[in-house]
């Protein structure tokens, strides 16, 4: 399908992003552009989603694992904490302690650094994934931002023209001037009613552009050869008479 560039009158068909003689950027395919890349974004969004719970669920299963040694009491039971006489490394003057494990059950303490570095390693790991899906919620905002209410009409537009409702009465005709031409028309008809409450109207199409003629097939009388003729209504929008 081609359409007229609106800046210099070019044809150009719909898949051209920028008018070539001028420059002029196509709304609608910029419009089908930024909808695409709004669907992809979301589909790598579900995707970080479900990577955030499967890390979530993997550091639960490492502290439900966690067996004590004396009694055997696992998961709940068992609190990690930090172990203050072992320092790990220093962040700047900061100390970065190793943690221990203490069964709530007997009180044994016990060391869990395997434990412990798989579970900062999943929390890291976790951190930067959740950053990595407000980045990308933050680019769909974004995008869904700049798609302007013209473009959205045009989508709208679009969309009932492909529509198997429509496409019938819709086949000829360009559907932005077809809504603008019966707005305004019904914009006057309004006008009209309220300043001519008592003005004639088309039973066919509504209009008010009226004028009332002789109806010669309706002989009502005659005066010394004169014929008097009864009166009908003449639509100037339509033709229908009545």
């Amino acid at each position: 399908m081609k359409r007229v560039c609106k800046n210099c009158k070019k044809i150009i068909t719909e898949n051209e992003i920028i008018c070539e003689n001028c420059g002029t950027k196509n709304p609608k395919q910029l419009n089908n552009q930024k909808q695409e890349q709004i669907s992809e974004n979301k589909k790598e969004l579900e995707l970080i989603k479900k990577d955030i719970k499967d890390l979530k669920q993997q550091i639960q299963d490492f502290h439900i694992n966690i067996t004590c040694p004396m009694c055997g009491a696992v998961g709940k039971d068992i609190k990690i904490v930090k172990d203050e006489s072992r320092i790990l490394s220093y962040q700047g003057k900061i100390p970065i302690y190793l943690h221990k494990c203490v069964c709530k059950k007997c009180g044994y303490e016990f060391g869990c650094y395997r434990s412990q570095k798989s579970i900062e390693n999943l929390k890291s790991k976790l951190d930067s994934v959740q950053k990595e899906k407000i980045s990308l919620e933050k680019e769909i905002n974004t995008l869904v931002n700049t798609i302007s209410k013209k473009e959205k009409i045009i989508a709208i537009l679009e969309k009932q023209k492909t529509n198997p409702y429509n496409i019938d009465k819709n086949k000829n005709i360009d559907k932005n001037d077809e809504i603008s031409k019966d707005y305004s028309q019904k914009l006057r008809q309004r006008k009209q009613e309220r300043d001519n409450p008592l003005q004639i109207r088309c039973p066919m199409d509504g209009s008010y552009n009226i004028v009332t003629v002789d109806d010669k097939s309706r002989v009502l009388w005659t005066d010394d050869g004169r014929r008097f003729y009864g009166k009908k209504h003449v639509c100037k929008d339509c033709g229908y008479e009545f």
